[in-house]
């Protein structure tokens, strides 16, 4: 593990946090909810531009963290359409949707840095 399980929280929490805001400008901005983000290729476009001599920018490295994010977006996604998050009370310029993806984004996140 090449951060500690603080350092990789503190990110996926800061990761969540600003895919949270991006969705709250996003649902504001595009309101026939076509979705805009992409957040594997986010995670990815970082680490081959941040530290593009860094470990997780191995090939089997990228490949076993976009199937991980793949699973988690689907077990996320998957507890949204059971309703969930439905009893979560959000302000009104944060959809569940959005809460949705935040929290696939950064555990996603969480999932790749371990």
């Amino acid at each position: 593990c090449i951060m500690s399980t603080s350092d990789a929280l503190t990110a996926a929490v800061g990761a969540f946090v600003g895919f949270l805001a991006l969705d709250a400008v996003n649902t504001r901005s595009a309101p026939q909810g076509y979705p805009v983000l992409c957040p594997p290729l986010a995670a990815l476009a970082v680490l081959l531009f941040a530290a593009p001599g860094a470990p997780l920018v191995k090939s089997f490295n990228i490949v076993a963290g976009h199937l991980g994010a793949c699973a988690v977006a689907v077990v996320l996604s998957s507890a949204a359409d059971e309703g969930v998050f439905n009893a979560i009370p959000l302000p009104g310029f944060i959809s569940t949707k959005g809460l949705t993806r935040a929290l696939i984004v950064g555990t996603a996140i969480f999932y790749m840095i371990l």
